[in-house]
């Protein structure tokens, strides 16, 4: 896939420009380790040099994910290790039909966690809701389709939770869906960005066609504590 031009260094590590910027108030820390609450998401951050900190994050059992390149923490295990394109949106985002779109809440989240469980587009947690907003699709009641929010670097924000029902699949929902929370964010003066499995070509299209471009191709790295 052909690259676009650089895009601002903070977003090289995207979870240590959230948890030392605008979501620094959710940040776990430890020296120069970060971490948000695990009920929120299982993602961490170190200061370059600080990778022994990680360790005095967790409790025995727990994992934590990176993104973006790090020193391998010492005392931790590596358990997951992929890659993401990460893609960011530089036009305006495209004014799709979105009547359908709800704005979803915390009563919602059972039926998000069930999509989400089924689907797989990456991790969803119970505290959700602390990191930013959600919308989705529902058809005759049941929730077929959810994007959101997450990471929150200064002056940008990750969609994150992009997920379709099978059963709703072909109808457009996630272009729609991202389209127009990638509206709302350049509203608030925030340049929209996702990540996406470097292997899922279709999503990448999809994303593509709506004006995201790749920005640059980053490590997701897991850890588990002894």
């Amino acid at each position: 896939m052909t690259h676009d031009a650089p895009t601002p260094a903070p977003l090289d590590t995207p979870v240590l420009a959230a948890l030392t910027g605008p979501h620094a108030h959710l940040a776990e820390v430890h020296g120069g380790a970060r971490r948000y609450p695990p009920r929120a998401a299982p993602f961490g951050a170190v200061l370059p040099g600080a990778e022994a900190d990680l360790l005095g994050l967790l409790r025995p059992g727990e994992t934590v994910t990176l993104v973006g390149e790090h020193a391998p923490p010492p005392g931790l295990t590596r358990v997951v290790d992929i890659t993401v394109h990460q893609m960011h949106l530089r036009a305006s985002a495209p004014d799709l039909p979105g009547d359908d779109i709800l704005p979803l809440t915390p009563a919602d989240l059972p039926d998000m966690l069930d999509l989400v469980r089924l689907t797989r587009p990456g991790p969803l947690r119970p505290g959700a809701f602390d990191l930013g907003a959600f919308w989705g699709v529902r058809d005759a009641g049941r929730l077929v389709a959810l994007t959101g929010t997450r990471f929150h670097a200064p002056g940008a924000r990750e969609l994150t939770a992009v997920c379709t029902h099978p059963d709703a699949r072909g109808r457009g929902h996630a272009a729609r869906l991202v389209a127009h929370a990638a509206r709302h964010l350049q509203a608030l003066g925030e340049t929209p960005f996702l990540h996406v499995y470097t292997e899922n070509r279709d999503a990448a299209r999809v994303y593509a066609r709506l004006g995201f471009l790749v920005a640059r191709t980053l490590p997701i790295r897991a850890y588990a504590h002894p």
